[in-house]
């Protein structure tokens, strides 16, 4: 392969796009791209070995509440505690869990079952 030229080409959503353009002495697929595979090989060793480090991509997802307020992923010190959840419920007249009634006298079910 013969390198014809490299450019920086746009801007991507989360990179810089560069095109890198050579001649193939061959219009053999295959041979095209083994030549496209090695080079891109000789790139990012080329840059691992001059000590460049690629930005992992990130994206921050925003939500809106249906009033249309931010919802934001983190507490804020404006914000109001949650109200507590209580674990018992009354089934028949009874507090427990809801969990169903057994024989075990662990849970006090005794009979009830």
């Amino acid at each position: 392969m013969k390198f014809v030229r490299a450019g920086f080409v746009t801007f991507g959503a989360q990179s810089y796009d560069f095109d890198v353009e050579f001649d193939s002495p061959t219009a053999a697929f295959q041979e095209f791209y083994d030549a496209r595979h090695a080079v891109g090989l000789a790139i990012v060793r080329c840059l691992n070995d001059a000590g460049i480090q690629l930005a992992y991509p990130t994206q921050t997802s925003f939500t809106a509440a249906p009033d249309g307020r931010m919802v934001l992923p983190y507490p804020t010190d404006d914000a109001a505690p949650a109200p507590a959840k209580s674990a018992s419920k009354a089934v028949n007249g009874r507090t427990g869990t809801g969990a169903a009634p057994s024989d075990s006298a662990v849970d006090g079910d005794v009979g009830t079952g």
